[in-house]
């Protein structure tokens, strides 16, 4: 259990997102925590002095998939493209895919 996200993700999980976007924006700095707000884990991507783009996971994807699936949709639904395309928007990954914040 991770006390960061609520005592509900499995650190296995949180870690294929993480590697993920470190390896996608490797230039940068990933930054997360849990928005209770959100009930969600919130990344967020940073350059060397402002965050660029912010990657909300809900709950729901990380409980309800395994960690292998997590890693197959983040790739098969482009997230790392669509946090591109979204700039200062941010994304959102649930279990029925990627959205753009305001789209």
């Amino acid at each position: 259990m991770n006390p960061r996200a609520g005592g509900a993700f499995e650190e296995a999980k949180l870690s294929v997102v993480r590697k993920y976007l470190s390896e996608q924006f490797s230039t940068c700095q990933v930054r997360e925590s849990y928005a209770f707000d959100r009930t969600a884990q919130e990344f967020r991507i940073w350059d060397r002095s402002a965050q660029l783009h912010t990657v909300i996971i809900a709950r729901e994807f990380l409980t309800d998939k395994s960690a292998e699936q997590i890693a197959q949709l983040i790739v098969s639904w482009g997230l790392a493209w669509n946090v591109r395309q979204a700039g200062q928007s941010a994304v959102m990954v649930t279990n029925a895919g990627v959205q753009i914040e305001g789209e």
